[in-house]
C-alpha cells in the first residue's frame, strides 16, 4: 500500500510538522520552502502539489478552497487538500494526519478537499 505524501502550505508552522513526525516518523511531510515556493500563489502551489502527487495541508481557508475547486472544474489535477479548522488543537490535527497516512492511499485524495480535524 502506498502512503500519502504531505506538503505544508506557507502558513503551516514547522512545529506542527514536527508534531506529526513525532507521532509517525515515517510520514513524508515537505514544506513549500524546501522547494523555494514559499512565495508562490495558491494556484501555483496546488499545481506543484499535483505534479508531485502531494496532499496539500493549509490554513488558508479564505482562498485555497476556491482555487482547488477551480482546478477540478477546469480538469486540472488536484492531488488533495486538507484545510485546518480554526482554533483546532495541533495534537488533534497531527493525529488525524497520522491516521490519514495510515489508512488511505494517495488515489483517495485526488480531487478531494477535507477539513481537519475530521
Amino acid at each position: 500500500m502506498s502512503r500519502p505524501v504531505f506538503l505544508a502550505d506557507h502558513n503551516v508552522e514547522t512545529v506542527f510538522i514536527l508534531t506529526v513526525l513525532d507521532l509517525e516518523p515515517s510520514i513524508t511531510f515537505a514544506r513549500l520552502r524546501d522547494f523555494s515556493l514559499h512565495d508562490a500563489d495558491d494556484d501555483s502551489v496546488l499545481a506543484f502539489a499535483a505534479s508531485q502527487g502531494m496532499v496539500l495541508v493549509s490554513r488558508d481557508r479564505e482562498t485555497m478552497p476556491a482555487f482547488a475547486e477551480a482546478r477540478i472544474t477546469r480538469g486540472l489535477p488536484m492531488s488533495g487538500l486538507l484545510l485546518i479548522r480554526p482554533r483546532s488543537s495541533s495534537m488533534l490535527i497531527a493525529r488525524d494526519i497520522a491516521l490519514i497516512w495510515t489508512v488511505t492511499e494517495p488515489i483517495y485524495w485526488i480531487n478531494r478537499t477535507e477539513w481537519i480535524p475530521l
